[in-house]
């Protein structure tokens, strides 16, 4: 069910206070822990994966320190919107697609890729060089 479908007038009273609330104070959960994943990036980096980037907020703070920077969405807008707001930094590829096809074209095209689950819904993409 989503609630904005809905015509409870009390679901809609509350959808209207919460749009003014953010509409002053905007906030986005996900910005919120930028500057903890920026603090906490690996000495040794070259490549970035955004899984749901988004508008593509952080693919694009990513690109200043990584040689390359590719964000996944699987919904057509958000890639879109990412896209165009990236469109002039050469180091980010934004592509729209789903996870699970993202990992096994990234297994397909780097023999010895591992995708590792982390905590809650962040990955990470490990590749050893085939020796």
């Amino acid at each position: 069910m989503d609630v904005r479908d809905s015509a409870n007038p009390v679901v809609l009273s509350a959808a209207r206070w919460l749009a003014g609330i953010n509409a002053r104070h905007p906030w986005n959960h996900n910005e919120h822990f930028h500057g903890w994943i920026l603090r906490n990036l690996p000495a040794r980096r070259q490549a970035a994966v955004d899984v749901g980037c988004g508008a593509g907020v952080l693919a694009g703070k990513l690109a200043s320190r990584f040689t390359r920077v590719t964000g996944i969405d699987a919904d057509e807008g958000m890639a879109v919107a990412a896209s165009a707001r990236l469109a002039g930094e050469p180091r980010v590829n934004i592509m729209r697609c789903r996870f699970d096809a993202f990992a096994a074209a990234a297994r397909a095209s780097l023999p010895g890729a591992a995708i590792r689950r982390r905590l809650f819904f962040r990955y990470t993409l490990r590749w050893d060089k085939p020796r």
